[in-house]
């Protein structure tokens, strides 16, 4: 009731607002958009899409272009969205809400930012662009400081795990179905992987807020996601600080891939239309699920000449008696060994 009264108010002020954008159009074109900011993932991959199509954008056009934004939603990271405020304008979401609502009721779509739902980097953009979240030298200083309170250098070598369980969208979102179970996994199916890193000379982070379960670790070993340091920034710094990482598709590894720019394995990756998010990270290296149908394994060509590539539910591949089969310890051990032997010969 009071948001209502309070952008009735503010009707007469956005007309002005509207008016003169629209009278300064033969010069700078000015657009509102809205940055959902719930999920962490889309929140990360579709500010740098964002970029990259604007910076293509204005390559290609003559008029100059200033976009003003608002955020939508609950606070997925805090520390990330600050980062955001520093690089583009952003104002009350109320007023920039108002805003958008009159010009879609006058047709000027013109003066909307398009909206980057679903993270997808339709021009391969993101790594033709440079980093443009960046942290301040003190951020730096600070984060280095805390890691050095874990055993963890500024000249270490970083692995960082992003193992994707139930509990985070339990406690977060609410979600008390299964609606994403078949995109779960099982803590225990990397312990050989992040004891051969450990072997090799990394420090593993495994990440995260709300686990289920913890790795088992030792002086090289770390997991983040039960300790008492947790933080958005940490999440963040310590995604950056990163060698490469070893993600199941959790959403979280975003800020590594699309904005700090890093390549490592995705393992237990489903669904496979999720490809379309990550087709574009260079050098790395994709291990999806398997799915079998009557103690029958399908091909990529039978997966991906019918339906079953989209499906984003899990009662989806129950209905059609549809059995997913996790990676192996094995798998996923060899699929790192096989990243880090490509990664030395590439260099």
């Amino acid at each position: 009731m009071y948001r209502k009264l309070y952008k009735s108010l503010l009707v007469p002020i956005v007309i002005v607002i509207i008016l003169f954008v629209l009278i300064i159009r033969a010069f700078v074109l000015i657009r509102f958009g809205k940055i959902p900011t719930e999920r962490f993932g889309h929140l990360a991959a579709n500010i740098e899409i964002y970029a990259g199509e604007k910076k293509l954008s204005n390559e290609s056009s003559n008029q100059k272009t200033y976009d003003i934004f608002c955020f939508v939603g609950k606070f997925g990271n805090k520390k990330l969205m600050e980062l955001i405020s520093k690089q583009y304008f952003i104002f009350p979401e109320i007023i920039i809400d108002t805003v958008i609502y009159l010009l879609l009721k006058l047709s000027l779509d013109k003066h909307l930012v398009p909206t980057y739902s679903y993270g997808y980097d339709l021009y391969n953009l993101i790594y033709t662009n440079n980093i443009s979240l960046k942290f301040s030298k003190k951020d730096i200083l600070k984060g280095e400081s805390i890691l050095e309170k874990i055993n963890i250098s500024k000249n270490d070598k970083i692995v960082t795990f992003f193992i994707r369980d139930n509990t985070y969208n339990s406690i977060i979102f609410n979600e008390n179905n299964n609606y994403h179970d078949y995109r779960d996994c099982n803590i225990e199916d990397y312990q050989s992987t992040a004891n051969y890193l450990a072997s090799q000379g990394y420090k593993i982070i495994r990440m995260g807020r709300h686990t289920k379960q913890k790795i088992l670790v030792d002086n090289k070993i770390f997991d983040y996601s039960f300790s008492n340091i947790k933080s958005d920034f940490l999440d963040l710094f310590i995604s950056s600080k990163a060698n490469f990482f070893l993600t199941t598709n959790t959403g979280m590894e975003t800020f590594s891939t699309h904005v700090c720019k890093k390549t490592g394995v995705f393992s237990n990756f489903l669904p496979y239309v999720n490809l379309n998010f990550y087709k574009w990270a260079p050098y790395s290296i994709l291990l999806p699920k398997k799915i079998a149908k009557n103690g029958q394994l399908l091909s990529l060509e039978e997966i991906f000449s019918s339906s079953l590539c989209g499906y984003i539910n899990t009662e989806d591949y129950i209905n059609e008696g549809l059995e997913i089969i996790d990676n192996s310890p094995d798998e996923i051990l060899e699929a790192t060994k096989e990243f880090i032997e490509y990664q030395n010969n590439k260099l």
